[in-house]
Order: structure tokens, then C-alpha cells, then sequence
């Protein structure tokens, strides 16, 4: 028990025994006027031939330990009329934070008066179970929950990002940096709060302090002319390169254009390819468009091979087709 309780307690009854032993001359000699105040009940009872606080306390059964607080003390010879005051301490259990279990002795009614009474402090956002307000029963669990929070403050690139713009300035395959990508910037707070010094929860937020630059690249578009090695010849000259299905097909006939078909006639869309354009075909070789075909629509091209057997081996192939000029 702190000592400012004690003698406040004890001041007090000293004046109300002063007080009352003045008033109290003309009463009989032998007979005292006592008001009992025990954990705040009051009684008032007239006493003979009792010689000191303790032997009142004993006569009215009024037990008291070390832990309580009787004012006056024990030993005061009772003279006159007096006020006896007597607090029973409390033994409550007390968890403070991630601290271990304590026993605690109060003398104090409320929860907050006892951690007063305890030179226990509550700051910022901590809190109590039962509440400040409330009264305190023995072996009570009072909780205080210690809340902290921490801030962090980083910095982090923002990544930027690449457009990408079509053009028939370039030749398809080629690609021009219009503009480098820059990185941005953003702070990045970061709070952080603990109970009992465990993290229970965080907020982050991101400022841009810098917005990235987007890095801007040019995609060609334009079909390029394209110079390819071909077995028989030096180098075969074509115009552009047309994405296409081949197929291939076998046997005798005439062609469109009048010709026996042999290695390198192939049936196009003249819609497509004009025909008696040459052409190059990889995997097939040179050829020419020299032949016209009821299911050859769009992009497709039909060559021929002088066998079946060749004709099925090649089958059906997704390929470029190189459009000489």
C-alpha cells in the first residue's frame, strides 16, 4: 500500500476523533461514542472499558491483517470519542501487457483508483478490462491491453510500362524505340500496430512522387522484299511475304493457263496472286502461279508434286509464301 493512502486515512480519523472527543465532555466519563467505518459501512456504538482500537475491532468481530489499512492504528488507546476507519485490502490478479500474471493487493474501489494506487499508468490507445469505472471484486483478472503502432516510410520504383504502336514506316520484323521508359516514384507508408507487442494489423499507403514515362516502340508493318537462296539458282527476288495454307495435289490435266502441270506449278486465287506470278515456297522451292483451284480460296496455295506419294507426304502446311516481283 502506497503511503500517501495510509495517511490520508489516518489524518482523517485524527481530526473526526479530535472533533468528536471535544463535543463529547459532557457525556458520562466512562462511556465512548466510536464510529465504526469498515470498507465504507458505518455504525456508531458506545464503548466501556475499552482500551485500544484492536480490542474494539476484536469485540465487534472485525477482523484485519497486515494488507488492510485501520486508522487510527491498531495500538491507538481509545480516550474519546473517535472514528475507526478500516479497508480491507483486495487480492486481485493483474495482467499488464504480454507481462506475466501478478497478484495485487487493492484498497481502492474502482479499477482505475487501484492502478493509481499502483503507480500504473494507461497511454495513447491502451485499455482496461473491466473498464476504469468499474468496482473490484477479490480475484478479480483485471487486463490492460498495451496498444503501440510504428510507422515506415520507404521509397519504390513504379515499373513503366511499353506501348507499342503499329507503322508502315518499318518493315515487318523491326521494331524502333520512340521513346525510353522511365521509372516513377511512390513513398510508401507503412503503419504498423501492435497489441501486447504482437502486430495485429497495418495500413500501407503509396504516394507517387515521380509518375513513370511509358517507353514507346514502333512495330513494322511493311512487307519487305526478301532475297532467298534457292537449290538451282543463285538467289531468288521477291516483292513481299504472304502467309498461307499449302496443300499439294498430283496427276495430269491441263492448267489453267495451259500447261501440263510438273514440279513448280502451283494453283493459287487470282484474286490473291496473279497468275504466272513467280513464287517461292519453303520446304517445296521455286515455282510459279500457273493453276487455279475450285477449294483454293483466300490464302491458300495447291502445288504439285509428280507423285502421290509425294503429294500426301507433304500434306497440309501453314508457311510463307515469297511473291517475286
Amino acid at each position: 500500500m502506497r503511503q500517501w493512502g495510509r495517511k490520508r486515512l489516518y489524518a482523517l480519523a485524527a481530526a473526526v476523533a479530535v472533533t468528536m472527543a471535544g463535543g463529547g465532555a459532557a457525556a458520562v466519563s466512562s462511556a465512548k461514542t466510536v464510529i465504526l467505518d469498515v470498507d465504507g459501512a458505518k455504525r456508531t456504538i458506545r464503548v466501556w472499558n475499552t482500551p485500544s482500537v484492536a480490542e474494539l475491532l476484536r469485540q465487534q468481530g472485525v477482523a484485519f491483517s497486515l494488507q488492510d489499512i485501520v486508522a487510527p492504528v491498531p495500538g491507538t488507546r481509545i480516550e474519546g470519542s473517535l472514528q475507526v476507519v478500516v479497508i480491507h485490502g483486495k487480492r486481485v490478479r493483474l495482467q499488464d501487457g504480454a507481462g506475466q500474471e501478478q497478484e495485487k493487493v487493492t484498497h481502492m474501489p474502482t479499477v482505475g483508483m487501484a492502478l493509481k494506487e499502483w503507480g500504473i499508468s494507461l497511454k495513447g490507445n491502451d485499455s482496461v478490462s473491466p473498464s476504469l469505472t468499474a468496482s473490484i471484486s477479490p480475484g478479480e483478472l483485471i487486463r490492460i491491453t498495451r496498444r503501440d503502432q510504428k510507422v515506415v516510410v520507404n521509397e519504390e520504383k513504379i515499373p513503366f510500362q511499353t506501348e507499342r504502336q503499329s507503322t508502315d514506316q518499318l518493315d515487318q520484323g523491326t521494331e524502333k524505340v520512340l521513346s525510353p521508359g522511365v521509372e516513377g516514384l511512390q513513398r510508401v507508408t507503412t503503419t504498423i500496430f501492435y497489441e501486447n507487442g504482437k502486430e495485429v494489423d497495418r495500413k500501407v499507403e503509396r504516394t507517387v512522387v515521380t509518375p513513370p514515362s511509358d517507353r514507346v516502340v514502333a512495330v513494322g508493318t511493311r512487307p519487305r522484299p526478301v532475297m532467298l537462296a534457292s537449290r538451282g539458282m543463285e538467289s531468288f527476288t521477291g516483292g513481299t511475304a504472304l502467309t498461307v495454307v499449302a496443300t499439294a495435289y498430283s496427276g495430269g490435266g491441263i492448267t489453267a493457263t495451259g500447261h501440263v502441270p510438273q514440279r513448280g506449278t502451283v494453283a493459287v486465287d487470282p484474286s490473291v496472286i496473279s497468275l504466272g506470278t513467280p513464287l517461292f515456297i519453303p520446304g517445296y522451292g521455286q515455282g510459279v502461279a500457273d493453276d487455279v483451284g475450285g477449294a483454293v480460296r483466300g490464302n491458300r496455295v495447291d502445288l504439285y508434286f509428280p507423285t502421290e506419294a509425294e503429294a500426301q507426304a507433304f500434306g497440309r502446311r501453314i508457311l510463307t509464301v515469297y511473291i517475286g516481283r
